[in-house]
């Protein structure tokens, strides 16, 4: 078995065991000291100040100080060997006049709340930095104006354990370096929470997920938000992840822009799951959604790709490019309306080894030079219970298309394109909306050719939105399950 393949088995797997470890060396362990654990400490940051001075109120500069050391700084209570809790109760923008202590010990940091308190790196300092010695869990505070010119992230830079809870990441900048808002070469888990316009002049404009060495760097991303953010010639605007692991769940990446490649996503010797997640309005040169490269692997669930361009290449929605094996399954999904300049407005496959699966899909009006829907250049890809329908002034597929069985083309300028073997027929298609579930989907209307046009045996269990399959005889072609009344007028292509 080559390396690389060995890398791409091994990811979810180091990472399990990256957490435990980190996990593991963290927590009291049988006969390490027959003395009781200490409680933890309470130490409450009650001023804007920056100060670090006995003057009689507790700043968050000497409050992460107290922590680390285990002892009284400034007018903050004794940190303890073990995890302490700090409390900011002032409301506001605390102001850094230079970096904070590194926090090297395990810690709770909970603010009033993200619209009530900000803390600024005021355009010259980065904001937090974790050390990989430490587990913290940060609540209800901004982080903004961030500076990172050394090593990468802006607003954070984590090399612990880190849970972001209701948290916003705005305004920081990576300037030569990778992750504007966030660098992660720990674990990451981001729940309830924004992180938007904060920009890399390389890469990871919004968070950079990395690995290093025999660590895969984790990066979980729950009902959260990651939008408009930048990035260089490099790419991921959004996200971009390096010899790591990402999960990304109820989650929206949208209006993320790069010069580079992967506009929202940029997926490198990675795994992905995404899942009932949107994916849109994001631009970049390739993979205007998303870019996977090099030996990765992804699997996309009731999710939606809308409006993401492709601004001079392939793959307006989803670039599967450059080289190693690349598994891909999407189901349960749709990708409409999505551009390139060249070929493969939905989708571009050009690795020979890549192996595509898409089941109970739905691609619609996705526009590019030549397969409007899907483009496969080399490698393979199977439709399963999949509509490729509408692709405007060009052929819906080009390449090597394998029919998986009960499939659906539609519209789209040359007969067949995706295969002889497919039914063409009119699937009767509405408007992207809000048509129940968590994303939006094109609901089926009465008469549709796709209704209980499915194959039982391989159809997905539920529909995009978790409705149960089938609601007729046989389950439906496409993402969406069950049909709407007939006062919805279809898309018309144009």
């Amino acid at each position: 078995m080559s390396h690389k393949a060995l890398v791409v088995s091994c990811f979810v797997a180091l990472s399990v065991l990256f957490s435990a470890a980190i996990v593991s060396a963290q927590e009291p362990q049988p006969g390490d000291s027959d003395a009781p654990a200490q409680p933890a400490a309470v130490i409450t940051v009650n001023t804007l100040s920056d100060a670090a001075a006995n003057d009689g109120v507790c700043s968050l500069r000497e409050a992460i100080q107290s922590a680390n050391a285990g002892m009284p700084i400034g007018g903050c209570a004794s940190g303890v060997v073990g995890k302490d809790s700090i409390v900011i109760t002032a409301t506001g923008t605390i102001v850094l006049g230079s970096a904070l202590s590194d926090i090297t010990q395990d810690v709770d940091i909970s603010g009033p709340g993200a619209g009530l308190l900000s803390i600024s790196g005021n355009q010259a300092v980065r904001v937090l930095k974790v050390n990989s010695s430490a587990r913290v869990d940060l609540s209800g505070v901004t982080i903004a104006n961030g500076l990172a010119t050394a090593s990468g992230g802006g607003g954070i830079l984590n090399s612990g354990i880190m849970t972001l809870t209701d948290i916003i990441i705005v305004n920081n900048l990576a300037s030569g370096v990778d992750g504007g808002g966030i660098y992660s070469d720990g674990v990451m888990t981001i729940l309830h929470s924004r992180v938007y316009s904060s920009s890399s002049t390389t890469s990871g404009g919004g968070i950079y997920n990395s690995g290093s060495g025999a660590l895969v760097g984790a990066l979980t991303l729950v009902d959260s938000e990651v939008t408009t953010n930048t990035a260089g010639n490099i790419g991921g605007a959004g996200i971009l992840s390096f010899y790591g692991t990402m999960t990304i769940s109820n989650s929206v990446v949208s209006g993320n822009t790069t010069p580079g490649y992967g506009g929202g996503l940029y997926v490198h010797l990675s795994a992905l799951m995404l899942t009932s997640s949107s994916v849109d309005r994001n631009a970049a040169v390739r993979g205007g959604g998303l870019r996977s490269n090099y030996t990765s692997t992804m699997a996309i669930d009731r999710s939606t790709f809308y409006n993401n361009r492709a601004t001079l290449f392939n793959g307006g929605a989803i670039d599967i490019a450059d080289s190693g094996k690349q598994t891909v399954a999407i189901t349960n999904s749709t990708l409409v309306s999505n551009t390139s300049v060249t070929s493969g407005g939905g989708i571009f496959v050009s690795v020979g080894s890549t192996v595509l699966t898409i089941n109970n899909s739905t691609l619609a009006a996705n526009k590019g030079s030549s397969g409007g829907g899907i483009y496969v250049n080399q490698g393979t890809a199977t439709l399963r219970n999949t509509m490729v329908v509408n692709s405007p002034g060009i052929d819906n597929c080009s390449g090597n298309i394998t029919d998986g069985g009960n499939n659906l083309q539609y519209g789209g300028t040359v007969a067949n394109s995706c295969g002889a073997t497919i039914a063409t027929a009119d699937p009767k298609l509405s408007q992207l909306g809000a048509h129940g579930g968590g994303t939006d989907t094109m609901a089926l209307i009465v008469g549709s050719a796709a209704i209980d046009a499915g194959n039982p045996a391989t159809c997905a269990a539920t529909d995009q939105r978790g409705v149960a399959r089938p609601l007729g005889l046989a389950c439906d072609i496409g993402a969406y399950e069950g049909a709407l009344g007939p006062g919805y007028l279809p898309v018309v292509a144009r």
